[in-house]
């Protein structure tokens, strides 16, 4: 889950860094259609963060009960085995 939420947002972060360089000489028409382009790339960018936020949380959650869970099992001698 959490290669999962440090790859989601890659491409959407990629096309907002393409989409961002400036034109030489732009007309106005470029300009907006830019901005405009520019504009829905950083809602789909918050969107994917969330996202991936959410997953880094739950990784780290599966992470830390898997880890508690088995320094309990090994903390002390199993009842079923001790005779």
């Amino acid at each position: 889950m959490i290669v999962a939420a440090c790859a989601l947002p890659l491409r959407t972060f990629l096309d907002l860094s393409g989409t961002s360089l400036p034109y030489q000489d732009p007309t106005p028409d470029m300009v907006a259609e830019q901005a405009a382009r520019i504009a829905a790339l950083e809602r789909a960018m918050v969107f994917d963060l969330s996202i991936a936020t959410l997953l880094a949380s739950l990784g780290t959650l599966a992470i830390t009960y898997g880890l508690r869970r088995r320094r309990r099992r090994s903390a002390g001698p199993d009842p079923r085995t001790a005779g």
